[in-house]
């Protein structure tokens, strides 16, 4: 329907974008990269708990995101699981999203 906002965790939104391992990269820092949808105007990366709540919302044009680990730390308590997962943006909705990903707990890395 025109002008019908769709909200972030709707039941009918996709998971068609495919990510790629996190990893972590020289000077501290989680590497988090995904594939281009034809459509994107920019993605959004979310942190969540294993409970499914949301701790943190990143927002990028890019098709990666290096996050620090202070930054990690600061969304959770430390040898806690975060899960990550990457939504495409167009026009403010959210039109597609991966599949959540577990992050190694933070003090394994």
């Amino acid at each position: 329907m025109p002008g019908e906002r769709i909200l972030r965790g709707e039941a009918n939104t996709p998971a068609v974008i495919a990510t790629a391992p996190p990893r972590w990269i020289e000077g501290g820092e989680l590497h988090l990269s995904w594939a281009a949808h034809p459509e994107a105007e920019g993605y959004a990366i979310d942190f969540l708990l294993p409970s499914g709540i949301e701790v943190a919302r990143r927002e990028t044009n890019g098709l990666s995101y290096a996050i620090p680990t202070d930054s990690l730390r600061s969304m959770t308590a430390a040898g806690s699981e975060l899960i990550w997962r990457v939504s495409v943006l167009r026009g403010g909705d959210e039109i597609a999203r991966s599949q959540p990903r577990a992050l190694v707990p933070i003090d394994e890395q």
